[in-house]
């Protein structure tokens, strides 16, 4: 995604995440309508944490729950990062560790 935007002339970053930085201080309704999407973005990594730790495709030491907080937390910070460069490079580095972590 964040190739694409860059091919179409700039990286505008995560909407969840740009709506959070512009207004989860500004309305309590805004926060908690997107701390309830990213929790299930959350969900949703440790889903697929369980899933792949089932078909022995990640670590035994893997804990689903405290890797899909890693996860999206650097996923939404490299998305940030690759706004703030406007190159796609921190999203791609970010799946490259993700994927060396989940092997280790």
């Amino acid at each position: 995604r964040q190739t694409l935007q860059y091919q179409a002339g700039n990286i505008r970053g995560c909407y969840f995440g740009n709506f959070t930085l512009e207004m989860s201080t500004e309305s309590k309704a805004v926060r908690r309508k997107v701390q309830s999407i990213f929790e299930r973005i959350r969900e949703m990594f440790s889903d697929l944490l369980k899933r792949a730790a089932e078909a022995d495709e990640t670590s035994p030491n893997i804990n689903p729950n405290e890797a899909s907080v890693m996860i999206l937390s650097l996923m939404e910070g490299a998305i940030l990062l690759d706004k703030a460069e406007q190159k796609p490079m921190a999203v791609a580095n970010a799946i490259i560790f993700i994927k060396q972590y989940l092997k280790a």
